[in-house]
């Protein structure tokens, strides 16, 4: 074992490991400030910047009036002092905080009263609707007709049967209602039969949520057909319904010709390897544009992963990716690693509950360091230790800084990466140790 040069206390027993390390990760390596080029040491280099003498800032009194602004001057650090005595807003920098002191209370007051207002208006716009409150199409028409602000229905108990009949009767021909929720109404097959006839005429209808309705494949076969026509619902939830493989290719024959649905829950189904490699043709296609995707608490396992990862790394859209509880294990996150390196739009991606440890940790940390635009990383419930920890927390760091140098964000604040590592093999004393020196990453844990 070879201790650091640069006194850092970090062991290796590899030799390109450590010069890797000094090179490129030890906290007392030697660098430079960009602005004055003063020589200084890398953990050094964040404390610097704010003494700096040569860093371009603000007025002081940039921001005194809030919104309203201030004084728009900006020169070297070294320079404040001089500026200050020009400065319009100098003399009266009391008398214009005591202002922004009364307007930031006036704002607050109003943002509060726009919240209520908007809670208010939620509420007369979503309509409970019960299946006893209906018997004829008509009574529904009357509802809809003298509450012209509804555009929410969350219908419950609407098993099939003559009601919901009533009902997808008034959604054939209804230009107003945008949002239908169904959760756990257990409207099963021939439920699903009346709402894609429904669909199949209704062009305002944008989110749909079905969650917990045993539609099963034949149902989702009827559902799919009307999904190749509708070209307006950009939101359909599907979670709890029983979809095995033969359900998710007739719904991936819908989604390649539907081009208008971004954000899809698929979790808590039947599916598996087969399954998952029809949604990975869809989601290579140029024309896709989901952008949400939930396939969690699904038997997907390693091999369904392999088949995701290929569309992954053509994809373009997909921002958000949640495959918690999939039994992804290390080889999985093998395939996963190889897409990340290539993959230029994911900034989510959620890996709970997925028997990962520190070997699937380093694969993924050597894809994560040549990623730069995962910002959310969520890793609970594994088997991570400390060593894993480090890695990680390392490799999202370094290509934050890398993003972050080459100018690919606006600013600091949009450059801060978020690790969730709760529920893992984490001691106190090794994640103190691993965000020393950190400035990008913010880290979640038990031991916070």
């Amino acid at each position: 074992m070879i201790s650091c040069p640069l006194k850092c206390k970090g062991k290796f027993y590899e030799m390109k490991v450590l010069e890797l390390h000094v090179s490129e990760e030890c906290i007392n390596r030697p660098v430079s400030c960009p602005t004055c080029n003063q020589p200084l040491l890398y953990h050094e280099l964040q404390g610097h910047d704010f003494v700096c003498l040569k860093k371009i800032i603000s007025c002081p009194h940039k921001n005194i009036l809030g919104s309203f602004g201030g004084c728009p001057e900006e020169f070297e650090r070294k320079d404040l002092y001089e500026h200050l005595k020009s400065c319009k807003i100098e003399p009266f920098k009391e008398a214009f905080r005591g202002i922004n002191m009364q307007m930031m209370t006036l704002e607050r007051k109003i943002e509060l009263l726009q919240r209520s207002y908007k809670e208010e208006l939620d509420k007369l716009s979503t309509l409970k609707l019960h299946a006893e409150d209906v018997s004829t199409p008509d009574q529904v028409r009357t509802i809809l007709k003298y509450n012209p602000a509804i555009r929410s229905l969350h219908l419950l108990e609407f098993q099939p049967g003559i009601r919901w009949q009533c009902l997808t009767e008034v959604l054939q021909t209804n230009d107003i209602i945008t949002t239908i929720s169904l959760k756990g109404s257990e409207i099963e097959r021939v439920g699903a039969v009346l709402l894609a006839k429904a669909l199949k005429h209704n062009n305002y209808i944008h989110t749909l949520i079905l969650s917990d309705n045993n539609i099963g494949d034949q149902g989702i076969g009827y559902l799919s057909k009307s999904l190749e026509i509708n070209k307006t619902i950009k939101q359909i939830d599907l979670a709890g319904n029983n979809l095995g493989d033969k359900g998710m290719e007739l719904l991936c024959r819908a989604l390649e010709l539907n081009s208008s649905i971004e954000i899809i829950d698929l979790s808590w189904n039947n599916f598996r390897t087969k399954g998952i490699e029809f949604l990975s043709k869809v989601i290579e296609r140029t024309r896709c544009k989901i952008h949400t995707l939930n396939i969690s608490n699904n038997d997907i396992g390693y091999k369904g992963i392999e088949n995701l990862a290929k569309g992954l790394e053509f994809n373009s859209s997909i921002i958000s990716l949640n495959l918690e509880h999939t039994k992804v294990g290390n080889k999985g996150v093998e395939y996963l690693s190889m897409s990340l390196e290539k993959n230029v739009t994911l900034e989510k991606l959620i890996l709970a509950d997925n028997h990962i440890d520190d070997r699937g940790i380093e694969l993924l940390s050597d894809a994560i360091s040549v990623n730069q635009t995962l910002h959310t990383l969520d890793l609970e419930n594994n088997s991570i230790s400390d060593i894993g920890t480090d890695l990680i927390i390392k490799s999202m760091n370094k290509s934050a800084f890398v993003a972050f140098s080459s100018g690919n964000n606006s600013g600091f604040g949009n450059m801060i990466r978020t690790i969730y590592l709760r529920r893992n093999a984490i001691t106190r004393e090794g994640l103190r140790n691993s965000i020393k020196g950190i400035k990008f990453v913010r880290v979640v844990s038990e031991r916070e």
